[in-house]
């Protein structure tokens, strides 16, 4: 089956850090384009995918509106259900998103479903649909915020393509690979896993640092508040990046979590945590990697641990271009994964950024810092 390029540029080479080949797109060239990453989308799908309605907004470029409906044969990742996390007692003002647990049932609840999407491109020419569109078989990325729907990209698939998919949307988040062989998110640094912490043989491992795959305990609560900015103006009142990700048991046991590591009492935040932005994984920056014995954490029931992390200081992510952007940032430890909003104003949070990345205070000056 000949493989059709959508609103992504396509996937052509193994997840392994290679460069992508350069391939005919059926779409216009557009800068913002990019390969999909299977591995990180919040929901991926196998199904046909249908164009509904066009519109086109007279501005220049002009705005290519489009209702698309996806009748699903298979969920790959995510949950597709309706339903609505409880409510949490937290103080007035103070946002906080609780993870969500993974429904390994779901894959075979959703076949059949069909799927309202709402999705718009922004160019100077309208978007070429296969013409074998609703017979073609796809893979389906897509995010949801409430009740609707987004529309990431698709891919059609052949044999080859739907085995090397299938073997990313297993992967822990961040790490990548093919026919069996697999790279963690700190595969580029130097340090490899100490050899006297013998893996099992059945144990997932970074081909090139020797690091085992360690999971998350799901019966520990994972949650995000975003920290106040110390001089809110109206373009921060999502705060200047900062974000205090809480881990939390709950539970009247003793809770090991072996995704986050320890050296005695020192907690290993950078070597563990794996952040998303905007469909790209990347470990914390200032991650040295893990070359030496280490811990899993554990928490006494009704002990909570924190760390504040400043997204913003990732120096390769896709920044927003707009005047403002609702963006999301993934916080990931093993298969558990908890997504955050975040408005971004480009005038306010590219001058952070720029901060960030020279090292000087995010406040005031005023404030004798």
């Amino acid at each position: 089956m000949k493989t059709h390029v959508g609103f992504l540029a396509f996937l052509a080479c193994s997840a392994l850090g290679q460069q992508p080949q350069e391939v005919k797109k059926t779409f216009a060239e557009e800068a913002s384009l990019s390969r999909i990453d299977w591995g990180v989308q919040d929901i991926v799908v196998i199904g046909e995918v249908k164009k509904v309605r066009t519109k086109a907004i007279g501005v220049q470029p002009t705005i290519f509106s489009y209702n698309l409906e996806v009748k699903v044969e298979e969920l790959l990742r995510g949950d597709l259900s309706n339903k609505k996390l409880p409510r949490v007692n937290v103080p007035q003002k103070v946002e906080i998103n609780i993870a969500p647990q993974r429904r390994p049932e779901a894959a075979k609840e959703e076949a059949g479903k069909l799927i309202q999407i709402r999705h718009s491109v922004r160019q100077e020419k309208e978007p070429v649909f296969p013409e074998d569109l609703n017979q073609t078989r796809s893979v389906v990325a897509l995010s949801k915020a409430g009740t609707v729907y987004r529309f990431i990209g698709w891919e059609s698939l052949n044999d080859k393509r739907e085995e090397q998919v299938r073997f990313e949307c297993t992967l822990p988040v961040g790490w990548k690979g093919r026919e069996g062989k697999v790279l963690s998110p700190w595969s580029e640094l130097k340090a490899e896993w100490p050899p006297e912490e013998i893996r099992k043989k059945d144990t997932l491992f970074c081909m090139k640092t020797g690091r085992p795959f360690l999971d998350w305990n799901h019966k520990a609560t994972m949650a995000v508040t975003k920290v106040p900015s110390v001089y809110v103006t109206n373009l921060n009142r999502d705060g200047d990046g900062e974000m205090r990700v809480t881990i939390s048991n709950f539970t009247e046991k003793q809770l090991t979590i072996p995704a986050l590591r320890r050296v005695g009492t020192r907690i290993l935040w950078k070597e563990s945590l794996v952040l998303v932005i905007k469909g790209k994984a990347f470990r914390l920056p200032g991650s040295k990697g893990i070359s030496y014995p280490t811990d899993a954490v554990e928490l006494d029931p009704n002990e909570e641990i924190s760390v504040v992390i400043n997204p913003l200081s990732v120096r390769d992510a896709v920044w927003p271009t707009t005047t403002a952007e609702r963006i999301y940032f993934k916080f990931c430890l093993g298969q558990h994964e908890l997504k955050s909003p975040f408005y971004y104003y480009k005038q306010h949070h590219d001058t952070i950024r720029r901060k960030l990345m020279a090292g000087q205070p995010l406040r005031p000056l005023f404030l004798g810092d």
